[in-house]
């Protein structure tokens, strides 16, 4: 198929699926689900992180007197960084998760579970993690590998709960330091943080996913990234005035071929993020550069600088005005058109 494709890689399984990727890269348009889970050898179109339904979680500006651990129990997740932390904190401390090293489970968790003090109460269906998130002091993620993502950092704060995280992966763009959480090198800075939790507050944790991990922000960032794609790949894109035709597009400049139908003009527009060199190739145009009316002819160009107003239109009642205009910034979106006058009711 002939139709672009976007695909969001959620993390690599191994090195060895890389070159699967690599395969693909300038046919596929990438996106990352953090600027830490990036391949050097892949082209991204940007990083959108996951957004979750706030309806779901419920804030709970007072806790209960334990800590929990949320997720698989396995060396990755630090299950028994978990609860090293708690017994040195003399915290009770919750688990809750599946086992997916039972050899791990037996060694590290097990004889450490006492009643009232570790507990362990496995897999949790999504009401009861809403009750146990939103009633933990702060949830410990001390992961021993380099996290993508990490879902449950922002459900946690999605019920007013801290993190406490060793800053690896994805941590950094989750958490503020001394804001929604702490993140530590090691056992030792995590127990220190548990002592600091009365410093920050519970709101600013929900506020902090309502702002930047809710989900109609990711929905709203995806379809930001479909009108992209479009405009990227789109051979010809008609409008009523005429039509372009993308010539080249490339992250420090974008090419247009534009014709312009006898008698029509542009908007009066300018950009904030790019500006437009404009060479005319066939016709007559007159051009509206700020205050000034200017005339070129076949053979002629001129440079829109970058927030200048501007228009152009075809003098001809039969010819076909024909240009090309280059682009450059560090944006070329369509949002990024300002119109002030328009014929087609476009403002």
């Amino acid at each position: 198929t002939t139709a672009p494709l976007l695909t969001t890689i959620h993390g690599f399984s191994s090195p060895g699926i890389l070159p699967v990727y690599e395969k693909y890269n300038k046919k596929v348009f990438y996106v990352s689900i953090s600027d830490a889970d990036r391949a050097a050898t892949l082209d991204y179109l940007a990083t959108v992180h996951h957004g979750i339904d706030l309806t779901q979680f419920s804030f709970q500006a007072e806790p209960q007197n334990y800590l929990l651990f949320l997720g698989r129990i396995h060396h990755d997740k630090g299950a028994r960084e978990a609860i090293e932390i708690a017994r040195a904190a003399n915290c009770k401390l919750l688990m809750a998760g599946i086992i997916q090293d039972q050899d791990y489970y037996q060694q590290y968790v097990e004889p450490q579970l006492v009643p009232g003090k570790i507990e362990f109460i496995g897999s949790v269906d999504p009401q009861r993690r809403n009750k146990l998130l939103g009633g933990a002091k702060a949830l410990l993620h001390p992961i021993n590998f380099n996290e993508p993502f990490g879902l449950s950092v922002i459900e946690a704060m999605a019920c007013g709960t801290p993190v406490i995280a060793v800053n690896r992966g994805s941590m950094a763009e989750l958490i503020k330091h001394g804001f929604n959480g702490f993140l530590v090198e090691n056992v030792a800075q995590a127990v220190a943080a548990v002592a600091q939790l009365n410093t920050l507050k519970r709101a600013d944790c929900r506020q902090h996913v309502e702002q930047f991990f809710n989900v109609d922000r990711m929905v709203d960032a995806y379809l930001k990234l479909y009108q992209q794609i479009i405009d990227k790949t789109a051979r010809e894109s008609h409008r009523p005035w005429g039509y372009y035709q993308v010539l080249a597009d490339d992250a420090r400049y974008k090419a247009k071929e534009i014709v312009v139908s006898p008698g029509k003009r542009l908007s009066l527009q300018r950009h904030q993020r790019r500006a437009e060199h404009w060479l005319i190739i066939e016709g007559n145009a007159e051009l509206t550069v700020n205050n000034q009316i200017l005339r070129l002819q076949q053979g002629q160009s001129i440079d829109i600088p970058r927030g200048s107003k501007h228009r152009i239109a075809n003098l001809s009642s039969s010819v076909p005005l024909r240009f090309i205009e280059v682009q450059t910034g560090d944006y070329f979106g369509e949002d990024d058109i300002e119109r002030f006058e328009d014929d087609y009711g476009r403002i």
